[in-house]
Parts: C-alpha cells; structure tokens; sequence
C-alpha cells in the first residue's frame, strides 16, 4: 500500500493530482493544520511536524509518495518571492531527508515547474528535455533552482525515485481566482460576468495549453514509471498541441454562442513569454497518449464551471492556491 502526500492541494495540479491519486486508490495524507506560507516564523515547525506524521503514516502503508506542486509565486513575481519559495522547499527537503522513517521505505517524490518560463527565451523549433533552458524571468530561474535543490538533495541516495516535471500552460475547471489565473478561466469569467477580458498579448501567441487532470494523469504515470536506482529525472509535461490566442477566443466563441467581450494590448511579461516553439517529450512518450481532453472539451468544461460557481455564489472561484 501506497501513502501519498500533494503539498500544494488547494492549487489547479494539486487538485488535479489529488484526484487521480484518489481514482487509484492510493491512500492519501494532509497535515493538520494547514501551512501558513506566508510566516516563516511558524513554517518551518509546521513543516517538521507534518513531515514527522507523514512518516508515521507512511511507515504504516509501507510505501510513500511525495507530490510538490505548492508556491507562492507567479510568473512577474521578483527575485525576492522566489528566495522565499527557494527556502521553503530547503526546509521540505531537509526534514523529509532527515526522518529515518522516510529513508527506510520505498519512496518517490515529484516537483512540479513550469515548461512555458523554463523555455521561454528558445529559439527552438522543437523543445525537449535535452533542450538548452532559457529563462527570462526571476519565476522561471528560480524553479529552476528548486530543480537544482532537489537534485542535489539526499533523496536519490536513499533510494528515493525523483521526477522533475515541467509543465506547460495550465488549465482546467474552477482554476483559483487570484491574480495567477490563466488565459481560459480569465476568459470564461468574462463571458460569464458579460465583462470585457483584457488581453495582454498579440492574438497570434502560441501556448501548449494542458488541461490540468491530463497533466496529473502524465505525472503520476511517469513517476510510477521510474525504475529502481534511477537518477533524477526530468519530464515535459505537454499536450504537444499550439494553439493561439485567437483560436482560444473562437472556441470559446463555439461553446458559448455568442461574442467574447476583450480588449487588446500589451503587458509587461508578454514579451518574455513568446512562446514559438512546440514540447515533445523523449521521455516516456508513449504517456502522451493520457492527454485525452481536446481544447474544445477543455473550455467547455471550464465555461460550465464558472457559470456554476457565478450562479451559486455571485463571485468567481476564490478558493486559496496552498496546500
């Protein structure tokens, strides 16, 4: 039996993963009470205690799994969030490192970042995993420090299986109303509310857009995949499908059935996320076949969701992206 603990559930892949750990019947862990991310005074007691209880449960299961897909940044956050973020992952990694238990007993442990910021200055007309990165913001040179992190910690050396997967640009139902949300929920919340949608790039920006649920089924399969003494190692998380940004307007033209109200214009970030290039993952690619949402139903799927929580509530989705 397998224990298995997403820090980071309250957000769009957290939940997503939570999910699909639940439809394979993995038992899953939750710390009480949640982590406060945002008072390092109390973090890191908070942290050594949750990981103690993991241990305590895993122990009992006789195999662990660790998903972390929790932060506190977003893409135009400075260099000084993501030191944050950097350290928050350091006293993670430490007590997990530290607790004999965990060192014991199979274990695997996955850390998600993004595809989109790690890439986003490539001059590629294919991306891959053996692809130079390209950073151009301190979110995407952070993450990948948090790589770094991981790969130097002691978990490999206890046998732990690590996967480090970069995941393109998310999307999926009930997406957390914060400033981070992308593209599709800020559109769907337009047309629900019959308010204009500013939109900060040219029409004609490319994404590789995966829906949320088909990038935790990739990630649970691959890290699943993993075979005894492996090295870390590292993933493109992908729907290996550009869209731009006119086509997303248009479907969301064909679900909804009328106009999208927007606006046009340029943001400071979108320059440094032009993205041109399309992911094919090397890595495990018969995984790709577990991309089975279309754009079409993606959207879709999105739209109802924001009509049902505008109805039910009168506001958009505000729940919190923590764990």
């Amino acid at each position: 039996m397998t224990v298995a603990w997403v820090v980071g559930a309250g957000g769009l892949l957290g939940r997503a993963l939570t999910n699909q750990l639940r439809q394979t019947g993995t038992s899953l862990f939750s710390p009480t009470p949640r982590f406060t991310w945002h008072d390092e005074r109390v973090l890191p007691d908070q942290i050594a205690r949750g990981v103690a209880a993991f241990a305590h449960r895993a122990q009992q299961a006789g195999a662990w799994e660790l998903y972390w897909a929790a932060g506190i940044s977003g893409m135009g956050s400075p260099e000084a969030v993501m030191s944050a973020e950097l350290r928050m992952l350091q006293w993670f990694l430490d007590r997990v490192a530290a607790e004999p238990t965990l060192r014991e007993i199979p274990g695997r442990f996955l850390l998600t970042s993004s595809a989109g910021g790690i890439y986003a200055g490539s001059s590629a007309a294919v991306v891959d995993e053996s692809s130079p990165t390209a950073p151009t913001t301190p979110y995407a040179r952070g993450k990948l420090q948090q790589e770094q992190l991981v790969r130097q910690s002691p978990l490999s050396a206890t046998g732990c299986r690590v996967l480090l997967a970069r995941v393109s640009t998310l999307y999926g139902p009930a997406q957390p109303g914060d400033s981070r949300q992308g593209l599709i929920t800020t559109l769907a919340r337009g047309i629900v509310r019959n308010q204009p949608v500013p939109i900060f790039v040219p029409l004609d920006t490319t994404r590789d857009y995966i829906d949320s649920q088909d990038a935790a089924r990739i990630s649970l399969a691959t890290l699943r995949s993993l075979p005894e003494g492996a090295d870390p190692t590292l993933k493109l998380v992908a729907s290996e499908n550009l869209f731009t940004v006119a086509e997303i307007v248009a479907t969301f033209r064909r679900v909804a059935h009328r106009r999208l109200l927007f606006t046009t214009g340029i943001g400071r970030l979108s320059g440094l996320y032009a993205m041109r290039f399309r992911f094919r993952s090397r890595v495990f690619p018969e995984h790709s076949r577990l991309v089975q949402t279309t754009l079409l139903q993606g959207v879709a799927r999105v739209l109802a969701a924001e009509r049902e929580i505008f109805q039910r509530t009168g506001e958009p989705h505000t729940r919190e992206t923590g764990p």
